[in-house]
């Protein structure tokens, strides 16, 4: 008996210590402000338990001012971490932090060296220490201060920063391009003073900063077609520029300022390219050698994107809006009160032609359910059943947003308003719930474009799969598919009949095609006998027809795995498009299986490519 009773407490400590796991926190003071605040997770030894829930699941921890707080030896066991705010005190010493970590200020302390920075980081204040150098920036940091310190340089900076506030009389300049806007403050208080800083070369670069190799610009929309970014150019996003050298592949998608930045990391001459690029547009250049054979290249270079074809006027169109509950107002009888509900319809337009256009939208509402208030803009013309708004000049790629305002008594029992966001070319689509409110197929001014997109996807079995979108084709009757060898002669290879609807999405594959490299084109036929031909797409088999790539499950919701056994797809560049050949989403293949979220795409069909063809995915809600 007594035996056992040895076994079972010994099982029970055994179990104990494997669940708490004590560690000492070596500075007195850090010790003493964790024990105040995480009381539970001490022991009577002043040892701290790392599993301790309120330790693993702290998401902010404020020690600012706490006085003399000299070594942070422990902070990497709060793995939930999200904001430390330390500063203010006489910290030497901070481990790695928590990989968890967005906001991180440590000013006001005695550092001489920060440690790797987490990858997801957004903000840094390290500003008055004795830092004499800064560690590697993380791609998602948005604000650095770093000013009164020892520091002469700066580390390579990335695209994503938007404020740097730093001392001028220490650094000179800076190592590459971004869209931040830098501040110069040399002692605590001062009032913080705009600045240009200068891109670090021989002439400025006066504390010999090491300077990163890098290419930037900007990709604009190329109004007066001569090459030169000029006011009043608009800029282009999600526009992917690749940096390619054989097996080395560096890419970067420009952002709302249409900037890119890449920084080659082997001394070597590259391509620079671009694309996929906006419908009727093409870019100049095209693609162009970089030489990086010199350490500490920095290049420049804008990227124009110019009409490819005569003139096409095209309007995207984005709504979302609906109805929440509001207060109360006088209706009918004077003190009788009803619940009411307001809302709001926005409509962003953007011109996705070559030339200025004058777009008028009509928005048609049912006046019996609902009462339109105003606009966010002035000039919306309401006849009671209708609001249209004229746009007087859109340039290319300008972008701009109306807001209509309603509201409703909600104690009629009408319905209550639930609008889904929807996207369109030329056209407002009917997308609302219970037509309270609907959106008319009318964008008057703008010219109709039948075909909004025509492609064609090689698959890994070698079969081909075409795709075309389409608006307005209301009076159309059919789709010929040619196909040809050599690009010139056409024959027949199917019919497809038209579903005379406002806006559809069509696909057809060929099992086997006739030579290595096949071209295609659709025969648009009206019901009243005419034609038009779209443009060409071609289509070339690959020598590699042992290369698998698995797709699962499919259709998908939340996720689709990807399973690769070829290694000619390994640490190759995956891309997922969607119908209407927009980039969605792009990662790097590994060995093995991989998973990928979907769970933010709309429902539709979507290409999931590789440099060896493309399978075809359905994503259903």
């Amino acid at each position: 008996m007594t035996k056992n009773l040895l076994l079972i407490f010994a099982f029970l400590f055994a179990t104990i210590s494997i669940r708490a796991q004590y560690v000492n926190i070596p500075d007195l003071e850090f010790r003493t402000c964790l024990k105040s605040k995480y009381p539970s997770c001490f022991d009577n030894n002043n040892m701290m338990d790392t599993t301790c829930s309120n330790i693993v699941n702290a998401t902010t921890l404020n020690i600012a001012s706490w006085g003399s707080i000299v070594n942070l030896e422990g902070i990497q066991y709060f793995k939930s971490l999200n904001s430390l705010y330390c500063q203010h005190n006489e910290i030497t010493s901070i481990p790695s932090l928590p990989s968890s970590l967005l906001y991180f200020d440590c000013s006001r302390n005695s550092l001489t060296s920060l440690p790797d920075l987490p990858t997801g980081l957004l903000y840094l204040n390290c500003s008055d220490n004795l830092l004499t150098m800064l560690p590697k920036l993380n791609e998602v940091l948005g604000v650095l201060n770093c000013y009164k310190n020892e520091l002469h340089c700066l580390p390579s900076l990335p695209k994503s920063l938007f404020n740097v506030f730093l001392d001028t009389s220490f650094i000179h300049c800076v190592p590459n391009t971004t869209d931040a806007t830098f501040y110069n403050q040399g002692t605590t208080g001062e009032s913080w003073k705009y600045v240009i800083m200068p891109i670090c070369n021989s002439s400025n670069n006066l504390n010999a900063c090491t300077v990163t190799s890098s290419i930037s610009g900007r990709v604009f929309y190329d109004n007066n077609v001569n090459g030169i970014l000029d006011a009043g150019d608009c800029y282009k996003a999600d526009i992917e520029i690749n940096l390619i050298n054989n097996s080395e592949v560096y890419n970067d998608s420009t952002n709302t300022n249409g900037l890119y930045l890449l920084k080659p990391e082997n001394l070597n001459n590259y391509n620079l390219s671009v694309g996929p690029l906006p419908d009727f547009y093409k870019a100049i250049p095209v693609s162009t050698i970089i030489d990086f054979t010199t350490a500490g290249t920095v290049v420049k270079k804008d990227i124009a994107l110019q009409s490819a074809l005569d003139n096409p006027d095209s309007l995207f169109i984005y709504g979302n809006g609906g109805f929440s509950a509001g207060g109360s107002y006088s209706i009918l009888i004077p003190g009788q009160t009803s619940w009411y509900e307001n809302g709001a319809i926005n409509i962003e337009y953007e011109n996705r032609g070559t030339t200025i256009i004058s777009p008028i939208i009509t928005l048609n509402y049912d006046s019996s359910l609902i009462r339109y208030d105003h606009s966010s803009t002035a000039g919306v013309n309401n006849n009671g059943k209708s609001l249209v708004f004229t746009e007087p000049s859109l340039a290319p790629g300008e972008s701009k947003i109306i807001t209509f305002y309603f509201s409703k008594d909600s104690s009629n029992g009408n319905p209550t308003l639930d609008l889904w966001n929807f996207v369109t070319t030329a056209s407002i689509v009917n997308n609302s719930k219970g037509n309270v409110i609907s959106f008319i197929n009318q964008v008057v001014g703008i010219l109709p474009i039948k075909l909004t997109a025509f492609n064609a996807h090689k698959e890994l079995d070698n079969s081909t799969t075409l795709s075309w979108n389409t608006t307005n084709e209301t009076n159309a009757k059919s789709f010929v598919v040619e196909q040809s060898s050599d690009g010139i002669h056409f024959n027949y290879e199917a019919t497809i009949t038209a579903k005379r609807q406002n806006s559809n999405t069509y696909n057809y594959t060929l099992k086997e095609l006739k030579s290595s490299t096949t071209y295609f084109r659709l025969k648009m036929i009206d019901a009243d006998g005419k034609f038009s031909y779209s443009d060409i797409v071609k289509v070339s088999l690959s020598n590699i027809v042992n290369s698998t790539l698995e797709v699962f499950p499919n259709p998908a919701s939340k996720w689709i795995k990807v399973r690769i056994s070829a290694t000619e797809l390994r640490n190759g560049s995956v891309r997922l498009f969607n119908s209407e050949g927009g980039l969605v989403k792009k990662l790097l293949l590994q060995q093995g299986v991989q998973t990928i979220d979907v769970s933010n795409l709309t429902p539709g069909i979507y290409y999931l490519q590789t440099i060896f063809g493309s399978r075809k995915i359905m994503i259903v809600k």
